[in-house]
């Protein structure tokens, strides 16, 4: 049974809690995950230049960050890493999230409006 992205995320932070910030989770004899619940912990992984990266996990980032034949902004080093940052970084400044959140908002009020409410007494999950 595959579950919902919500239904993952209280199934971490239930793990998280019952075991710890780091718990390994065996998926199958080929494959395991580690769940990081501590912020400075993931922050120092993600930053140690000894440590390998798993590409495949950030293949989704390309696009934001370069393209298919670019390395990824987490596992970048150096001037690469800086650049990427930079190019990035702006869409994450404060001003901007707090506007990107008034226009979700409005955005989830207006589909809510125009959805939801349009179809009185049905049920919509």
């Amino acid at each position: 049974m595959k579950k919902s992205n919500a239904e993952m995320y209280w199934a971490f932070l239930h793990i998280s809690r019952s075991f710890g910030t780091i718990v390994r989770l065996q998926i199958n004899p080929l494959r395991q995950i580690y769940i990081v619940s501590d912020v400075s912990v993931a922050r120092a992984i993600l930053n140690d230049k000894s440590s390998t990266k798993p590409t495949p996990n950030y293949r989704k980032l390309d696009i934001v960050v370069g393209g298919k034949h670019v390395p990824h902004l987490t596992t970048k080093e150096g001037a690469l890493w800086r650049d990427a940052r930079k190019a990035v970084a702006h869409g994450f400044a404060s001003q901007h999230v707090k506007r990107m959140k008034s226009v979700c908002y409005e955005q989830l009020d207006e589909w809510i409006h125009n959805t939801i409410d349009s179809e009185q007494g049905a049920p919509f999950d």
